[in-house]
């Protein structure tokens, strides 16, 4: 709740802020608040939450830009959404706690929704040369109820063969999207995807991968689970870090971002690992880092400058679903612009105003690279 989280089922279930019921958590003062008793909660937060949603909802350009990104996948800042829902206000309150990342109060109990679960899974493996064309085909592939569409760089997958055994159907030198079908609808709905695949004529490398029985299900998804632990450290003088990792995008500008970001790596001399939540506009850019060359800082702060300016002409997310931290903070207002960002800080304000909650991780101007690990420092300093 935290972060706002969410995963590759987002694509069909949203994120973890469409399931709160209520949520209690502990103010700066030390009360104790339930937001489905309104009895607990204090008189100032009714009153300058009241207040707050009133601004924002007579200010037209946020308004509108709430409205415009509200089915968007992200975990940026804080969820001001929760202002243009029709809820009660004890709902509203839970919602703003969503992707507080800790700095509005202490979350100690929550009361969840659940959905129906569905075991019936079928799944099918997509390859292409180009990842763009990958890209694309996820806004087409939409259209068939999936559950689940997942991407995977060619880049990526050469790094896995390296640490791991493949199953057949992915050790492939290829992009690859793994879509995901569950209901009893399931093959009926892959079939749709047959259709949509041979209907907008894409260029595939090899034919389809389809898994229909749920063990072949559960093996694919189970590398797919393990892929971040294979890719970490895959030479002894490289690491995929942290840096630009859980950006997200609208799905229909998907392909022209992969398109530019991947310039951008180019650009830089990386190789950037690439995988992610496909469906959602939701990618894991992992770039791989020569530790023994000089200036690791300094070429961390320009390669993430340089893709988040492309980010944001995408009108893209600095998190969709990891939610915010010190490493994204200074790129907060550039994202929601000044009247956001401002209504964010009066957010944090109204619940925290000494600043006692987490101070630097919503809000920053500090650079990223400020609290790099010791060891990367020490590297950095060793040159090449």
């Amino acid at each position: 709740m935290a972060t706002k989280a969410s995963g590759p089922h987002a694509l069909k279930y949203g994120s973890i802020d469409r399931f709160i019921a209520s949520l209690e958590f502990v103010t700066d003062r030390g009360e104790l608040v339930n937001t489905a008793d309104e009895t607990t909660i204090p008189q100032r937060f009714k009153q300058q939450l009241a207040e707050l949603g009133d601004r924002i909802r007579a200010d037209e350009a946020a308004r509108e830009c709430l409205e415009r990104r509200a089915a968007m996948k992200t975990a940026s800042g804080y969820n001001l959404f929760a202002f243009i829902r029709q809820q009660s206000f004890g709902q509203c309150l839970a919602q703003l706690l969503a992707g507080s990342v800790g700095t509005l109060g202490l979350v100690v109990s929550a009361t969840l929704l659940a959905e129906i679960h569905e075991p019936e899974r079928a799944a099918v493996l997509l390859y292409f040369d180009d990842l763009a064309e990958a890209a694309r085909a996820v806004c087409t592939l939409r259209e068939a109820e999936v559950s689940a569409i997942e991407v995977i760089s060619r880049e990526t997958v050469r790094i896995l063969r390296q640490q791991t055994a493949l199953p057949a159907a992915l050790a492939v030198d290829a992009h690859l999207l793994l879509i995901e079908l569950t209901g009893p609808e399931r093959f009926a709905r892959l079939d749709r995807v047959t259709r949509l695949l041979r209907g907008n004529n894409m260029r595939l490398v090899r034919p389809p991968a389809v898994a229909r029985e749920t063990e072949q299900v559960d093996q694919l998804w189970a590398l797919r689970k393990q892929l971040l632990w294979l890719i970490r450290h895959p030479a002894p003088h490289l690491r995929a870090l942290s840096v630009v990792n859980d950006v997200g995008v609208p799905p229909e500008r998907l392909a022209g971002f992969v398109t530019e970001v991947e310039r951008v790596f180019s650009r830089h001399g990386l190789t950037a690992l690439i995988y992610g939540h496909a469906g959602s506009g939701n990618l894991h850019l992992r770039p791989l880092f020569d530790m023994n060359r000089p200036d690791l800082a300094g070429r961390i702060r320009r390669l993430a400058e340089e893709v988040y300016r492309v980010l944001f002409r995408h009108d893209g997310t600095i998190t969709a679903e990891h939610g915010m931290g010190r490493v994204r903070a200074p790129y907060l207002q550039q994202e929601w612009g000044p009247a956001l960002y401002g209504y964010m800080r009066q957010l944090k304000d109204i619940f925290d105003p000494q600043d006692l909650f987490n101070p630097g991780v919503m809000f920053s101007d500090r650079p990223i690279t400020e609290h790099l690990r010791p060891d990367f420092e020490r590297q950095d300093i060793g040159g090449g």
